[in-house]
């Protein structure tokens, strides 16, 4: 528990960000895993796409499993 006093001079809205998903393909069963970066992340190279994918290289249809979200290299200053 975290107890602070002070005058709030800024708020926002945080979001955690999706930094992977994972997708199931029914027809070959096999999981497919997505990472996703964004400009905020630039030790882990340039930013992704942020569409999640509905079918894999084949063309078989995936379904998404599981979101992992997280908060990386956030500035808190």
């Amino acid at each position: 528990m975290v107890s602070l006093e002070g005058i709030v001079t800024k708020c926002s809205l945080v979001r955690p960000k999706v930094v992977k998903s994972v997708h199931y393909n029914e027809k070959k069963n096999i999981f497919h895993f997505r990472e996703y970066r964004d400009a905020t992340m630039t030790a882990n190279g340039a930013a992704s796409t942020s569409v999640y994918p509905q079918e894999d290289e084949d063309g078989n249809k995936v379904e998404l499993c599981m979101l992992i979200e997280g908060v990386e290299n956030t500035d808190f200053s």
